[in-house]
């Protein structure tokens, strides 16, 4: 499977590191995960990596040991020889006191590279037989991502890889190989006469800088990009070019990614997992007090609705009248709290404009009812200016009484800002 029928393009991951010699037996220990940081390692896989066999170099630690000590000896042997057939007995005696030289200048990174190879863990996982759960053996793209980092680490270092493995249970699969770059260096001396440089002597010395994509790794890249072309990956960012031209653009540069080893980087997720765990704590809880504000809520409305809660008015009031609670006795929850002044207020607010219509109403039936009254009094006055003089007076007398009555209601009339006085008279009167 090459992946082609997939729009998204991944990049084959390249990572060179420097390597010591002394280090070599902690990278077996870790290969075989016997030692170091294992963290990553899935348990259940790790069995089956314990006793996998290396894709390349068997017995690869101590023989390369082997070798980088015949190439110290063998540079020894040749100086000491040099130095006998010019006669330098004096520089003979220093050196055997000081005895071999490391094959190699010395350097912060060390004179050999380890390697890794991979791509992103989702180009693996998008293979059938991963989806399927059917093991690595079955995954079409790790077995050919597997054949092709082998013929690459052949084509390009040749016997100079002493080690290759395939490591199956860290997060994504990847190819992980030692390099020995073994250079013969010769030796010259310019000859005054003539300005010749004539070779005097040879050594075996371990140079990385023998291959060019160690010295440049953006064709490291580029070489790695033409040749998992047919799984349909690329190369990485061309991250150098970019800074180029920033520099040439004088402009911001891009950031220099800086590779983070297994265990500082696990660290940093560690926290960053636990400070995202804590915030979604806080959120949860919070989450989790509203759900209880609205239950709480809820069970009260049904309660009100039900009739098991009669609702008060005031707050005071049912402060007032509600037994005192003592230490012990369980709290209301926040929302049984908030509820029951919501429908308080709610119910005083539907009483206080029942209040309102009734008086309304009956400010209004008053109103009515005095008009009446008044019309009838009228008729009263009018009909008594129709009767004999004696029969009129007798009408006035008893009207007496019915007009204070009359004037005291109109004093309270809704629409009456003032009340009248009783020394006011009636608009017409019998008796004039």
């Amino acid at each position: 499977m090459d992946g082609s029928v997939f729009t998204k393009k991944y990049a084959v991951v390249l990572r060179f590191a420097g390597l010591h010699p002394r280090n070599l037996k902690r990278l077996e220990m870790h290969a075989k995960r016997a030692g170091g940081d294992l963290g990553q390692c899935d348990p259940v896989k790790m069995k089956l990596q314990k006793i996998a066999k290396p894709l390349i170099g068997d017995d690869w630690v101590i023989k390369t040991l082997s070798k980088v000590q015949e190439m110290r000896l063998s540079n020894f042997a040749d100086e000491l020889d040099a130095l006998q057939k010019r006669n330098r007995q004096k520089d003979i005696q220093r050196r055997m006191i000081e005895g071999p030289h490391d094959p190699w200048r010395a350097t912060a990174h060390g004179p050999m590279r380890e390697l890794i190879l991979t791509v992103n863990r989702d180009w693996f996982d998008a293979d059938t037989a991963a989806i399927f759960d059917e093991g690595d053996e079955n995954n079409q793209r790790i077995q050919d991502f597997q054949r092709l980092s082998l013929a690459w680490l052949k084509h390009e270092f040749g016997d100079d890889v002493v080690y290759a493995r395939a490591d199956h249970d860290e997060a994504a699969f990847h190819i992980h190989a030692v390099i020995l770059p073994r250079v013969d260096v010769e030796m010259t001396r310019t000859d005054k006469k003539t300005g010749e440089k004539k070779v005097i002597a040879t050594r075996k010395m371990l140079q990385p800088s023998k291959f060019e994509i160690i010295q440049d790794y953006e064709k490291a890249q580029d070489s790695v990009g033409d040749w998992f072309a047919p799984l349909n990956l690329v190369r990485g960012e061309r991250r150098k070019e970019e800074f180029r031209q920033a520099m040439k653009n004088k402009t911001v540069p891009p950031p220099k990614r800086q590779h983070v080893h297994t265990a500082p980087w696990r660290k940093q997720e560690e926290i960053r997992l636990a400070r995202m765990a804590a915030e979604l704590e806080q959120k949860r809880a919070v989450v989790d007090a509203k759900e209880d504000d609205a239950d709480a809520i809820i069970a009260y409305a049904e309660q009100v609705a039900s009739g098991e809660i009669e609702v008060e008015v005031a707050p005071e009031i049912v402060a007032s009248s509600a037994p005192s609670r003592t230490a012990a006795a369980p709290v209301p929850p926040r929302g049984f709290e908030r509820a029951r002044r919501a429908f308080q207020a709610a119910l005083g607010r539907l009483r206080k404009r029942e209040q309102l219509e009734a008086e309304t109403a009956a400010d209004a039936r008053v109103s009515g009812a005095l008009s009446e009254i008044k019309n009838a009094d009228q008729a009263i006055v009018n009909i008594a200016a129709l009767l004999p003089a004696g029969l009129r007076e007798r009408v006035a007398h008893a009207r007496k009484s019915l007009t204070a009555k009359i004037m005291l209601l109109d004093r309270f009339r809704p629409e009456q800002k003032t009340p009248r006085t009783p020394s006011a008279r009636p608009e017409s009167d019998p008796e004039q």
